[in-house]
């Protein structure tokens, strides 16, 4: 939210996931910035948005990257920002590896993410095909990754994951992020891993007064 506090100039944004789209919208509004989406509300060259949020989709396709130039040769444009930037990495949005468009608009580019391993720094800058100056906090998650599996029931694997994990002393693995879309599943799932902890709890307390005896 700092560049288009700072400046006149427009900053578009690319969502990869359409879902954050509406939540990008109402932090902008709450911080008074003037926001539209790309493909639903009308832009105009005389006076555009704060912010311009795009999706992956429109983001790739050569009408926006018209507009991207446009904005840049007329002096209103201030950056590009891409979020969730480590997708650039991965096959969940392959649709992503088709922005490379957008690096030529000649503007500053921004690249977020909060899940990129030191590790995958290289191989993000050999995908995007330029050099950058990382910006880093340290972290306490040197390896995370992501990984795509299909499987036959969601909710099942991921409890069969977390008994797995929560079995394997050997495990360093002792926190992990799922992700649902709606509100209704989250809280569905969160009761049944509560559940499943409260049953390994009791089995574990029977146990340990077997091992007393």
């Amino acid at each position: 939210m700092i560049p288009p506090m700072v400046t006149v100039r427009t900053v578009i944004v690319v969502v990869p996931l359409t879902i954050l789209v509406s939540g990008h919208e109402a932090d902008a509004s709450r911080a008074g910035l003037r926001n539209a989406t790309y493909g639903t509300d009308t832009i105009t060259l005389d006076d555009p948005p704060s912010i311009l949020f795009v999706s992956v989709e429109c983001a790739a396709t050569s009408r926006c990257v018209e507009l991207a130039h446009t904005l840049n040769h007329l002096q209103k444009l201030h950056c590009v920002v891409v979020d969730e930037t480590h997708l650039l990495l991965s096959d969940f949005r392959p649709v992503m590896k088709r922005l490379l468009s957008l690096w030529a608009v000649g503007c500053q580019l921004v690249a977020l993410t909060a899940s990129l391993s030191p590790y995958q720094e290289t191989d993000l800058k050999i995908v995007m095909s330029t050099t950058f100056t990382i910006i880093r906090m340290s972290t306490v998650r040197p390896l995370i990754e992501y990984v795509v599996d299909e499987v036959a029931n969601v909710d099942d694997e991921i409890i069969r994951q977390l008994i797995e994990w929560d079995c394997d002393v050997s495990s360093e693995m002792d926190k992990a992020m799922v992700y649902y879309l709606t509100r209704q599943s989250v809280e569905r799932m969160a009761s049944v891993v509560n559940n499943v902890a409260c049953v390994r709890t009791a089995h574990l307390d029977e146990d340990a007064k077997k091992a007393q005896l």
